[in-house]
């Protein structure tokens, strides 16, 4: 079953479901019958152009401007009613803080209104009983139950499913499981995947149909996750009594086409059929009732289980719903709540935890193969304090299957290793806001700051066709996943009206940031980012003329959630292209005449939030030829408590009283699947160096000469290589099948790396086998199916390390080959990075090198034929 609510204006639909929560919830026992409330006809909202982001800003707006309204009052009762009732609008995105915190605020004051009901297990299209409970289910919109077990309490087994025993009258507790349904229920409202461009020519979004599973390479649509999960069910469920879902799903995805099935069509210029393999879906699932972990591959053409296969002895990502239950049950643990009010945070509405991988347990038995997750505690003032001016002392350790905090260690905040010492231990006090509204408002602002105006007078140069892109000569595909995030596929570019190949796949495929602290538990801080949490299932909204400006493609994406259910991700992919400063100039000093040309360039980005830093990760594609990836990294460094007098002990900066900034690295691995004018591939690495004969001698008799060192890459084991920043070391890829007719060389195109200090973990770290991916800065291997994250699929030692040590002298000469490069940047944090940090720069380049007959952008026109003559 599904519901068509594109179409339908937002208050009809709102105005629909909050009837049916009003009938279907007064179903329930007579004590705790809804107050019958309706919905003012004044606050109908204006109608506009809607898009999935349309429904946020409606939202944001209807909320705020109701806030001081008492009419509005009975409305918004319901609407946290219906929210209690159904787990969260999915096509209202309600996942918000902002919306979160106006809505939580209301709860006390609706407690008299809302009223608590079973919230009963969604299999497929209907809803059957949960079996702890004695409801009996009532339709496809409403989850409310006809019957209460006063003995039920609530099922830790399955965090979308909430059973409350009894009315619940204490109003922090009402905030809390307000909390819970806003940010962790499962979307009651399927959402399907628009594309919508922006253009500054037309500033209302328009949207326009967004074809997929239209090619091999497109990611899954909502339907087909919906009938990955019903398949592996149904598949699962004649051997077993209970009504509920066997499994978590913890990730699905697509499993992409073999590489040999698509690139003859690739190396071309040919777009594969839709059926040229059928469409499989591969998915990491957690069952209920063990914890065990299985992989399963879906064939949805014939709707059939390929495989369904048990993974020993590892752990599957967080997901968010992990994280935010986490949270969850840490502000609910009784020792923790009466920790925090001894620090002077007795309400619990004013307590935040930060959940984060473990890092390393093997010092810890107790936490051995436990789903742990570590929570940083924080306070706020006020509910839009900014609360990482706030840390406590104290850290949880909550076990996920158990959902319970199962210990509390103390963090050390003096000078030395002693975390007992709690003499000075007082939460810092000063506020430290960065939003304005907080600091005075419009007043707090600079005034001499004036707007600069980006716009394509005559339209966008490039042409989205589904998932594919077009810009000039440049042609390639993207897709979106739940780890990776954004993927670039099949990238060639036209030369001359030849289509050359240069990347089939491109990635981001790992991230790693450990901190400097040696004194436990801070040890525990070193996060995989992507492998532990998924990139692509923390990605952001983009906003126009706020995270990008200009003439704007926005591409919406659908993950999974832990039911198996798809969940809309709005505006997380944006493509546009931007002014890159000039792009060649030369002037005849004689004459004084020259040629000056700007530079384009294309842009795909997405944004993520992870914790409490941003990411922004964005392709950029040049006319020259030129392919970087530039990373930059925002948001608020990760904060600690100073007793009183105390310093930061020499592993982090004091970037405010008693806030300890700790020192910590942030790496990143990108894949890269080069088809340089196609197969086979070799790579060499070129040093710049000196001439090595001496001064004086006939072969440098002044001692300025200098040359160029090419050493090639063999095998596997001697293909794991550094950076050289004294020599200025370039990796080249090149066709050893195609030479150039100038240099009788190979073409090729050069990994140019960013200077990026090492890995600083000892290399006999205990912490270190699960980041031997960084040991090196290139790898390069033989392309193998499957082989796409550097530290292994489940980052249990495996990885690069694993399998170049299986075959060392693996032949990367000649064949189809793949690149692992690893950068990043070590962040000694300032104290200009507090409140919130100005974005940190990094990234590489991947650049053409005698690879074309002459430079590719000598066509580009110079600015002065672009206008007219008013317009210069």
């Amino acid at each position: 079953m599904s519901i068509a609510v594109r179409s339908v204006p937002r208050t009809v639909i709102l105005a629909i479901l909050l009837i049916i929560t009003a009938v279907r919830c007064s179903n329930d026992v007579a004590e705790d019958t809804p107050v019958q409330i309706d919905v003012p006809s004044s606050s109908t909202p204006p109608e506009d152009t809607h898009h999935p982001s349309a429904d946020a800003e409606f939202l944001d707006k209807w909320l705020e401007e109701s806030r001081n309204t008492e009419k509005m009052l009975s409305f918004r009762c319901l609407l946290i009613g219906l929210l209690m009732c159904h787990g969260g609008l999915g096509s209202l995105e309600v996942f918000s803080a902002n919306r979160e915190n106006i809505l939580r605020q209301d709860a006390g004051t609706c407690k008299g209104a809302i009223k608590f009901s079973f919230k009963c297990v969604k299999n497929g299209d209907t809803y059957d009983p949960d079996p702890s409970t004695t409801c009996v289910c009532q339709g496809f919109l409403s989850a409310c139950c006809t019957s209460r077990n006063p003995t039920t309490t609530r099922s830790t087994g399955n965090p979308t499913s909430i059973n409350l025993a009894k009315k619940i009258a204490n109003e922090n507790a009402i905030r809390n499981y307000m909390r819970l349904y806003l940010l962790v229920l499962n979307v009651v409202l399927p959402s399907t995947s628009t594309r919508t461009v922006t253009t500054t020519k037309t500033p209302t979004t328009t949207p326009t149909p967004y074809p997929t599973g239209s090619d091999p390479l497109d990611p899954l649509t909502a339907d087909e996750i919906t009938s990955t999960s019903q398949i592996i069910e149904n598949y699962s469920a004649a051997s077993r009594a209970e009504p509920t879902r066997r499994f978590i799903y913890n990730w699905i995805t697509l499993k992409e086409p073999p590489k040999d099935v698509l690139l003859p069509f690739f190396l071309s210029n040919k777009d594969p059929p839709a059926d040229v393999y059928p469409r499989k879906s591969f998915s990491v699932l957690i069952e209920r009732s063990s914890g065990n972990v299985f992989e399963a591959v879906v064939n949805l053409k014939t709707k059939k289980v390929e495989s369904l296969v048990q993974v020993h002895n590892v752990q599957p990502s967080l997901s968010p719903e992990d994280l935010l239950r986490a949270e969850v049950i840490t502000r609910s643990d009784a020792t923790v709540q009466k920790r925090c009010a001894s620090l002077g945070f007795p309400d619990m509405d004013l307590v935040y935890a930060d959940p984060w991988s473990m890092g390393y347990v093997g010092d810890r038995p107790e936490y051995q193969g436990k789903r742990l997750v570590q929570l940083y505690v924080y306070g706020k003032h006020s509910i839009d304090d900014n609360h990482y001016a706030h840390p406590f002392d104290f850290l949880p350790i909550v076990d996920l299957i158990q959902g319970v905090v199962i210990g509390i260690e103390e963090l050390p905040t003096h000078d030395d290793f002693d975390a007992g010492n709690k003499v000075g231990n007082v939460v810092p006090h000063a506020e430290a806001n960065y939003d304005y509204k907080l600091r005075g408002g419009a007043k707090f602002l600079r005034q001499d700051d004036k707007p600069i105006k980006v716009e394509s007078p005559q339209g966008a140069s490039y042409v989205v066709k589904g998932n594919q892109i077009q810009w000039q000569k440049w042609k390639m595909r993207v897709s979106f996943n739940g780890r990776e995030g954004m993927v670039i596929h099949t990238v060639s570019y036209n030369d001359n009206a030849t289509v050359r190949p240069v990347l089939y796949r491109a990635s981001l495929a790992e991230m790693f940031i450990p901190y400097g602290d040696p004194r436990p538990p801070y040890h525990r801080k070193a996060v995989f980012d992507l492998g532990e949490y998924g990139i692509g299932f923390n990605a952001d909204r983009q906003v126009l003329n706020q995270d990008v400006v200009g003439a704007v493609v926005f591409i919406d994406g659908v993950l999974n959630n832990s039911t198996g259910d798809p969940v809309s991700y709005p505006r997380i992919i944006t493509i546009r292209e931007e002014d890159a400063g000039i792009l060649w100039k030369h002037v005849d000093f004689r004459t004084g005449k020259g040629v000056v040309t700007r530079s384009h360039r294309l842009v795909l980005s997405f944004i993520a939030t992870v914790g409490n830093y941003e990411y922004i990760f964005m392709w950029q594609f040049y006319q020259d030829g030129t392919i970087q990836l530039q990373i930059q990294l925002t948001g608020i460094i990760s904060s600690n408590m100073l007793a009183q007098g105390a310093t930061p002990a020499g592993y982090g900066s004091l970037v405010a009283s008693q806030i300890d900034g700790q020192y910590h690295q942030h790496f990143f691995a990108v894949r890269l699947d080069t088809e340089i004018d196609g197969n086979p591939n070799s790579v060499y690495t070129s040093d710049a160096v000196s001439v090595s004969d001496p001064t004086g001698s006939p072969g440098n008799p002044y001692g300025q000469g200098f040359t160029t060192k090419k050493t090639e890459l063999k095998t596997a084991a001697t293909a794991r290589t550094k950076i050289d920043p004294l020599s200025g070391r370039v990796w080249v890829v090149n066709n050893p099948t195609m030479a150039h007719p100038y240099t009788g060389q190979a073409k090729g195109w050069k990994l140019v790396p960013p200077n990026t200090p090492p890995l600083m973990m000892k290399e006999n770290s205990p912490l270190r086998p699960k980041a031997s991916f960084l040991d090196y800065d290139v790898w390069v291997l033989p392309y193998a199916e499957d082989q796409l994250f550097p530290g292994g699929f489940y980052l249990n030692n495996s990885g690069l390390t694993e399998w170049v040590g299986r075959n060392p002298d693996a032949s990367v000469e000649n064949r189809d080959i793949v690149l692992f490069h690893m950068f990043g940047l070590t962040h000694i944090p300032r104290v200009e990075d507090w409140p919130v940090m100005p974005v940190e720069h990094t990234g590489f380049s991947f650049k053409p090198y005698n690879f074309f007959l002459e430079n590719p952008a000598i066509d580009v026109p110079p600015p002065s034929s672009r206008y007219k003559k008013s317009e210069l």
